[in-house]
C-alpha cells in the first residue's frame, strides 16, 4: 500500500467514503480502515463485505431480502446523509462529498483493476444492507453481541432454507457484516434514532410506565418471537405478523421510524405495505415459542442480562428486572446507599519507575476521611459481607448492610455470607445455579448496594467528552445473575490483598459497566499493555483521546459511544495494547552543540507540537501491531513512541512536586524544536561535564512534555518533570541524586 495506485485503488473501494479525506482522514488512515474492515468489519468496507458474504454462500442479496420494497436506498441516504465518527480524538461531522474529476479518477483506477464481466463493488450502499444496519442497530439494543449474531444465523437459515453447510458458512464469515452493519448504523446516527424509538414506543405499549428508560435482554420466549419477525420480514410473506412482545413491536415501530415501508397502525398506506400488529393477548404462545428456540439461542440469557440504560442513569436497570414495585423501590434504596458510600473513597493512579515491559499504571485508594470509618459495632457477618464486595471498611457500608436485612428471614445473613464470596460467585456463573426463592430479594438488595457503589467509584474516574448527552450505555445484571457481582468482588478482593489494581483490571471492569462485556479479568495476569477495549461504546485511556499532562486526567478513562477510525484492534475481544516507538534518533550529548545552560529561564519552544494515537503499522508496516503516540512539530513528524511510557513517568516519582526555594545553578545541555525536527534526541554523557544533564524547555506545551517523557522514558533514561520554576530545581536536585538524567520543564 505503499505506492500510489495501491493508495488510490484502497480509497477508491470505500463504498460512499471518498469524501472522508476532506473531512480529515490521510490516505494512510483511510488504508488503515479498509485493511482492519476485510478482517473485522467497519462502516467503510460495508458493501465490499456484503458482497463478499454472498459470494462466500453462493447467494445473492435477493435471495436474503426477499420482500421488495422494504427500504428505498436513495430515501436512506437522503435522511441519513451525515457521517459523524472520532478522529484524534475529536468528534467529526460531515456529509460524504467527492468532486466529479476525484469520482472519475477513483472509477477509471476501479475499471482498470476489475477484471472484465465483474460488477463494480462500489456503489451506493444497497437495500439488503440498510435494512441489516437497521436490524443489526436494533438488536444490539436487547441482546450481547453473541445472541445476535446467533440470531442473525439461525434466521438466515430459515430464509434461505439452507442446511447445515449453510450455517456452518455463514458461522465463518458473518462476524465481519455484523461489525460493518453495527459501525454503518453508528457513523450514520441510525443506530442513536432506532434505540430512541423503541423506548418511545415501549413507553407507549407498557401499562403503568411514565417513560421506559432502560431496556432488558429478551427472554426466551421474545427471542423466537423477534426471530419469527425477521424471517416474516425478510421471507416477503404477505400476510401480516402478530408480534407477541412488547420489544419486537417496539423494534417495528423504530424501524418504520427510520423509513423502513412498515405498517403498524392498521392503515397501510399501500397495497402490499408490510403489516405488523401487536397482539399481547396471546400470551398462551410464549411457552411453546421458548420450547421452539434453537439450542444455539438457550444458554444463561435469563439470568445474565444485558441491560441498555441512558447516560448518567445505571440505576434504571434495576426498573427491568421485573421484581415488582416494592422490591424496586428497596433495590433503589439500597443503590443510593452504595452511591453515597462510594463518596468517601477515591481511586488515585500510580506507577512505578523504571519503565519497563512488564511495568503497569495501577489504582490505588486515597484514604478515606476519619469521620467515614467504622465507629459503631457489628455483627461479625456484615464485616465479612463489607469484606468480600467492598475495598474498604466504612460506616456508611456496614449500616447500609443491616438495612438490607430488615424484614428479611432470619438467616438471610448467613446465608448471604455464604453466597457472595468470589469463588463461589465465579462457580456458579459457569452453571444454573437458582438461589432459593426466599432469599432472592436480599440478594437483589445486596447487588443494589454493590452496583451502586462501583458505579459511583469509577465513575469518577471517566470522561464522557466523547460520548453523547442523550448515549445509551450498556449494563449486566440478572436475577439469578452472579456476573458483575463477582467483577466487582474480584475487584475488591485485589484492592484489599494488593492495596492496587492494574489499569486493565479498571478496563475491564468499565467495559462490563458501560458495553455489557462478560468477560471476568485474570487478577492472575499482567497485562500493562492494556490500554482500551474497542466496541459499540469503547472504554479507553484518556491520552489516547486528549494529549494532556496533568497526571490527575491521564489516569482517567475515556468512554466513546462513536465509531473511533484511527484505533483497530488485533483480536475480536476488541483488546488495544501498545506497541513500541521509534523513528527518532538518540544520539550521546557529545554530538550536541557544544552549550552549557546554567540559569534556565522558563520558556523554550515556540513552536505547535501534537500527540495523536496511530496503529503501529501506519509506522513498521508489521502485521500485528499496537497503538502508539505520534509526536509532530509544526506538522513534520518527529517519532512516535509507547503511551505506557509516558504515563508511568507522570504518574511516579518522575513527576516532581518539590520546589527549592532558592536557585541554583544547572548545568545542562538544552534539547530544542530544531533538534527534535531534525530527528535527533541527545542523550545525557556521563563522560563530558556539563553534559550529564539534559533540559527540554517546553514553554506550557502539554504535547511537548507528554512526548519527550515517553520518548526519553521508553529507553529508559532517568527523568524529572517539573511544571513550575521553582519545582525545576526541585527535579534537578532529584536528578543530581543520580548522577544524570533528562529534565522536562
Amino acid at each position: 500500500m505503499c505506492h500510489t495506485d495501491s493508495w488510490r485503488m484502497a480509497v477508491s473501494i470505500a463504498a460512499g467514503t471518498k469524501g472522508l479525506v476532506q473531512l480529515g482522514l490521510s490516505l494512510s488512515d483511510l488504508a488503515l480502515l479498509i485493511d482492519q474492515g476485510k478482517k473485522f468489519g467497519n462502516f467503510v468496507r460495508i458493501t465490499h463485505n456484503d458482497g463478499d458474504l454472498f459470494d462466500f454462500i453462493g447467494e445473492t442479496p435477493e435471495a436474503l431480502l426477499k420482500r421488495r420494497g422494504l427500504v428505498s436506498t436513495m430515501e436512506m441516504e437522503k435522511r441519513w446523509p451525515k457521517i459523524t465518527f472520532v478522529h484524534r480524538g475529536e468528534v467529526v461531522k460531515g456529509k460524504i462529498v467527492e468532486s466529479k474529476q476525484a469520482q472519475n479518477e477513483m472509477k477509471a483506477a476501479d475499471d482498470r483493476k476489475r477484471p472484465k464481466g465483474k460488477k463494480n463493488g462500489s456503489e451506493d450502499v444497497q437495500a439488503f444492507t440498510w435494512v441489516m444496519v437497521a436490524i443489526v442497530s436494533a438488536l444490539d439494543e436487547c441482546l450481547p453481541s453473541s445472541d445476535t449474531r446467533e440470531l442473525l444465523i439461525q434466521v438466515f437459515v430459515a430464509v434461505l432454507n439452507g442446511d447445515s453447510e449453510t450455517e456452518n458458512a455463514l458461522r465463518v464469515h458473518i462476524n465481519v457484516n455484523i461489525e460493518s452493519w453495527r459501525s454503518f448504523g453508528c457513523a450514520r446516527q441510525l443506530a442513536y434514532s432506532i434505540r430512541t424509538e423503541m423506548r418511545k414506543s415501549l413507553t407507549k405499549l407498557v401499562e403503568g410506565a411514565s417513560t421506559i428508560r432502560a431496556i432488558s435482554q429478551l427472554n426466551h420466549a421474545e427471542k423466537v418471537d423477534l426471530m419469527q419477525l425477521l424471517v416474516w420480514l425478510l421471507s416477503g410473506e404477505e400476510e401480516g405478523f402478530s408480534a407477541l412482545s412488547a420489544v419486537t413491536f417496539a423494534i417495528a415501530e423504530a424501524w418504520k421510524a427510520v423509513r423502513l415501508d412498515l405498517c403498524t397502525d392498521g392503515k397501510p398506506a399501500h397495497e402490499g405495505q408490510a403489516c405488523i400488529f401487536y397482539r399481547p393477548d396471546i400470551i398462551s404462545a410464549s411457552d411453546e415459542l421458548a420450547k421452539s428456540l434453537p439450542r444455539s439461542l438457550r444458554g444463561l440469557g435469563s439470568r445474565t442480562l444485558q441491560i441498555s440504560w441512558p447516560r448518567n442513569e445505571p440505576h434504571t436497570m434495576i426498573d427491568v428486572l421485573g421484581v415488582g414495585r416494592p422490591l424496586e423501590n428497596a433495590m433503589a434504596k439500597a443503590w443510593s446507599y452504595g452511591f453515597e458510600a462510594s463518596k468517601d473513597v477515591d481511586l488515585l493512579g500510580q506507577a512505578e519507575l523504571p519503565f519497563e515491559d512488564t511495568k503497569e499504571v495501577c489504582y490505588c485508594l486515597d484514604e478515606p476521611p476519619p469521620h467515614a470509618l467504622v465507629i459503631k459495632k457489628y455483627s461479625p457477618h456484615i464485616g465479612m459481607l463489607a469484606y468480600h464486595a467492598f475495598p474498604v471498611d466504612l460506616e456508611t457500608i456496614y449500616e447500609p448492610l443491616e438495612r438490607i436485612l430488615e424484614g428479611e428471614p432470619v438467616n438471610s445473613l448467613t446465608w448471604l455470607s455464604r453466597h457472595v464470596e468470589v469463588n463461589h460467585l465465579l462457580r456458579a456463573e459457569s452453571a444454573e445455579v437458582k438461589h432459593e426463592k426466599e432469599f432472592i430479594p436480599v440478594f437483589l438488595k445486596y447487588q443494589a448496594l454493590v452496583f451502586g457503589f462501583y458505579y459511583g467509584l469509577l465513575g469518577k474516574l471517566i470522561c464522557l467528552d466523547l460520548a453523547d448527552a442523550t448515549a445509551y450505555f450498556r449494563g449486566i445484571w440478572g436475577k439469578q445473575s452472579t456476573t458483575f457481582l463477582a467483577m466487582c468482588t474480584q475487584f475488591s478482593n485485589c484492592l484489599r490483598r494488593e492495596s492496587k489494581v492494574s489499569r486493565a483490571h479498571v478496563l475491564y471492569l468499565l467495559s462490563a459497566m458501560y458495553n455489557g462485556r462478560r468477560k471476568v479479568f485474570n487478577a492472575n495476569l499482567s497485562m500493562p499493555r492494556l490500554v482500551g477495549v474497542l466496541g459499540p461504546i469503547s472504554v479507553l485511556v484518556l491520552p489516547l483521546i486528549r494529549t494532556t499532562d496533568v497526571p490527575e486526567e491521564i489516569w482517567k478513562i475515556a468512554i466513546v459511544d462513536l465509531t473511533i477510525v484511527d484505533l483497530v484492534s488485533d483480536n475480536r475481544d476488541g483488546e488495544l495494547l501498545t506497541s513500541d516507538g521509534g523513528g527518532i534518533q538518540f544520539l550521546v550529548a557529545d554530538e550536541a552543540p557544544d552549550v552549557v545552560v546554567t540559569s534556565i529561564q522558563q520558556g523554550g519552544s515556540t513552536s505547535k507540537w501534537t500527540v495523536n494515537p496511530h496503529m503501529n503499522i501506519l509506522f513498521s508496516g508489521e502485521e500485528s501491531s499496537g497503538v502508539v503516540m505520534a509526536a509532530r512539530c509544526d506538522g513534520r513528524l518527529v517519532g512516535w513512541f509507547n503511551p505506557l511510557a509516558a504515563d508511568i513517568l507522570f504518574l511516579s516519582s518522575a513527576y516532581t512536586k518539590s520546589a527549592y526555594e532558592e536557585e541554583g545553578e544547572i548545568n545542562a545541555f538544552e534539547v530544542k524544536d530544531e533538534d527534535l525536527r531534525a530527528g535527533k534526541a541527545y542523550q545525557p554523557d556521563l563522560s563530558r561535564d556539563g553534559h550529564k544533564f539534559g533540559v527540554v524547555l517546553s514553554n506550557g506545551s502539554a504535547a511537548l512534555r507528554y512526548a519527550t517523557a515517553g520518548f526519553y522514558g521508553e529507553i529508559g533514561h532517568e527523568v524529572a518533570i517539573a511544571k513550575t520554576r521553582n519545582e525545576l530545581y526541585g527535579a534537578f536536585g532529584r536528578l543530581e541524586a543520580q548522577g544524570q538524567g533528562m529534565i522536562i520543564s
